[in-house]
């Protein structure tokens, strides 16, 4: 999640969900510094690969479900 993501930077970067103006101004420091918010992209998209990757979520789920299954 964010916090992986966020993990080499200041986690002053985070904020609390409703706080839309610690948002904007998470958001101008990053307009401010593009070399961060290209390496956050880049974090953030390795990390989905690699904890999203299509073929993982399935498995995940069917052993799930098949768990489930076995207890029911």
């Amino acid at each position: 999640g964010s916090r992986e993501i966020f993990s080499h930077y200041d986690e002053n970067l985070l904020f609390p969900a409703g706080d839309a103006r610690a948002l904007a101004d998470r958001i101008r420091w990053l307009l401010d510094n593009p070399e961060v918010m290209q390496d956050l992209k880049q974090r953030g998209r390795q990390l989905s690969l690699e904890h999203f990757d299509i073929h993982q979520m399935v498995d995940k789920m069917e052993s799930h479900l098949f768990k489930l299954s076995r207890e029911n």
